[in-house]
């Protein structure tokens, strides 16, 4: 498993945390954080036994290296969808649904970032 680290000719432009991802498609991860640079979108979490070991809510106050989704940041996108008793902003990838939540913010400077 990698390790999220910036190259030299990115730069970091939001970073969202805590954020959750609310269907073990991905990894069985469930709290991460999620970082939008200029090149790509990166979530990382701590696996979900060592979760469960330390706590869901105490886990939320340390950020993950551990690369648990990324790819260039033209293949994401944000839509609001229908989940169990509402509805959420989901991270998409590629038009899939890769059931990672995100906030107004982070979906604000992902489109901004998209039009240049």
């Amino acid at each position: 498993m990698s390790r999220f680290e910036l190259s030299t000719d990115e730069s970091l432009i939001f970073k969202q945390e805590p954020t959750s991802s609310v269907g073990s498609k991905y990894f069985g991860a469930n709290v991460g954080t999620l970082y939008l640079t200029n090149k790509r979108v990166v979530f990382c979490s701590t696996s979900r036994w060592k979760t469960l070991v330390i706590f869901s809510f105490i886990a939320t106050f340390f950020s993950s290296k551990n690369i648990r989704l990324e790819g260039d940041i033209k293949r994401f996108n944000v839509e609001r969808l229908k989940f169990r008793l509402g509805t959420n902003n989901f991270l998409t990838l590629d038009g899939e649904n890769t059931f990672i939540v995100v906030g107004d913010e982070f979906q604000d400077k992902l489109s901004k970032s998209n039009q240049s």
